[in-house]
């Protein structure tokens, strides 16, 4: 832990001290829209150019305000955009390295309270989920080096239980699915993002993540266990994808609790997953109605409305639900 705390006072001296402050004051207009998304029907490229001043007004509201990273609010706020920007869309590449930067120091991932001093251990301890999406949506890209991937790569593989298995941190716990089912999910987060990284499988009791004799009560369940199937067995590829496709409903959508009406969140998921690991006869077909539901169902301020994913919430939409479902509505539009 030593080396690692040395390194990221290194990336942090190297990346410089950024006040979060500055978003508010971030206000320079944004480039013309791209021609370059070369692929994309126009409909979708017109439903991700909508949807990304929200992406960028809301994100940087959340910071100003919250102060902190969160489990998924700022890593799939730079996920989506930095997927909309390597897709050939019109990012501020500034603006969006600036909000890279910050979401990559522990010290961001939450916010202290008045007089407490900062721990990295306790940061990279309770952060579980905010690592493995991060490492999930920027693992690939260039930014701050490489130190920060090893150092959360390395966090990651500390927190690792005895069962083989990671826990959901912050108030994912308290989601409407069972606690057995968020945490494995957490885990093949977790181990997707350390395969990325050029993990072995060999590291990872891969059986314990597997509850075969358990149905799977969300997509994201169904759609994670997908990617998995890319690396620990191919042939189970066209299985996992029929279990992910036998849950779309006749809307094109899928609902992120599967018994429930669709939603944003858990379209946008399914179709990353497809696009990325799918394998099945009229796969197409499903993207596009997928794709389809999206578009109809997006507002008029380039938002989804998203049913919060927590017990609490009753299923009525939540501010963090939407913005978590606006974001992996881009990343399933987008993302390969």
């Amino acid at each position: 832990m030593q080396t690692n705390t040395r390194m990221l006072r290194r990336l942090l001296q190297s990346g410089g001290v950024i006040v979060i402050g500055l978003f508010s004051s971030m206000q320079g207009a944004e480039p013309a829209p791209s021609e370059s998304s070369v692929g994309l029907s126009n409909t979708v490229t017109t439903a991700v150019e909508k949807a990304l001043p929200y992406l960028w007004e809301e994100g940087e509201r959340w910071i100003d305000e919250r102060g902190c990273v969160s489990c998924h609010q700022v890593p799939l706020m730079v996920w989506s955009l930095n997927a909309a920007k390597e897709s050939g869309f019109a990012v501020d590449a500034n603006r969006l390295e600036k909000s890279k930067q910050w979401s990559l120091r522990p010290e961001s991932f939450d916010a202290p309270e008045e007089g407490e001093l900062f721990q990295l251990t306790r940061a990279l301890k309770g952060n579980t989920d905010t690592m493995s999406m991060l490492l999930l949506g920027l693992g690939g890209d260039g930014v701050a080096g490489d130190e920060w991937k090893k150092i959360f790569s390395d966090a990651l593989i500390a927190n690792q239980k005895k069962n083989g298995l990671w826990d959901a941190c912050g108030q994912l716990p308290a989601q409407k699915r069972p606690l057995e089912e968020t945490n494995r999910v957490s885990s093949m987060w977790v181990v997707l993002a350390l395969l990325r990284q050029g993990h072995g499988l060999q590291e990872f009791d891969i059986d314990s993540l597997v509850f075969e004799n358990t149905p799977a009560v969300s997509t994201e369940c169904c759609a994670a266990h997908l990617l998995l199937a890319e690396f620990v067995n191919t042939k189970t590829v066209r299985m996992r994808t029929k279990k992910l496709l036998d849950r779309q409903k006749v809307d094109g959508g899928w609902g992120w609790i599967s018994e429930q009406p669709s939603d944003a969140l858990a379209t946008g998921i399914a179709l990353y997953a497809l696009r990325v690991a799918g394998k099945a006869d009229g796969l197409a077909v499903a993207l596009r109605e997928g794709e389809r539901f999206l578009i109809q169902t997006q507002l008029e301020d380039g938002s989804w409305r998203v049913p919060g994913t927590k017990r609490k919430a009753a299923n009525q939409p939540t501010e963090t639900a939407n913005y978590w479902g606006t974001a992996w509505a881009v990343v399933g539009l987008l993302d390969k």
